[in-house]
């Protein structure tokens, strides 16, 4: 029998980190929430993104997923991440291309880190990076 190789470390998300996970029953119902939390958190696995809110934007991306899903058939949950959490991970690379995690921080390319260790709000950041890779995307 082999043992898993995982990695395991504490890291401080702040006050504001969300996990979301959903299961949408319908394809098309699946894309839209899909292209909806892609716009404002960063994907993780399939079906889990990772985003930072305050309580507002809390607010209003429950409405904007409320209109996106069929209530009766779907299930959408999230997960508001205590400030200091101790992550283990197996397997692959999970964060999107370019971004990292260097010790308690979040890293995107060769730039500034973000985290803990930084006054930039991560959330902001991540946003502003995914944003623009989506931009990079569509014109090419």
């Amino acid at each position: 029998m082999t043992t898993s190789r995982f990695e395991q470390r504490w890291f401080e998300f702040g006050p504001d980190a969300w996990l979301i996970a959903y299961d949408i029953a319908d394809p098309m119902r699946l894309a839209r929430v899909h292209r909806y939390l892609k716009a404002v958190a960063m994907p993780v696995q399939y079906s889990v993104f990772l985003g930072w809110f305050s309580p507002r934007e809390i607010d209003l991306l429950t409405r904007g997923l409320e209109t996106r899903i069929d209530a009766r058939r779907d299930d959408v949950r999230m997960y508001h991440l205590p400030s200091r959490t101790q992550l283990y991970r197996f397997g692959r690379q999970w964060l999107p291309e370019r971004v990292f995690l260097v010790g308690d921080t979040w890293h995107i390319g060769e730039e500034q880190a973000i985290g803990s260790n930084a006054t930039e709000n991560p959330g902001d950041r991540l946003r502003n990076h995914l944003s623009d890779q989506r931009q990079s995307e569509r014109e090419d």
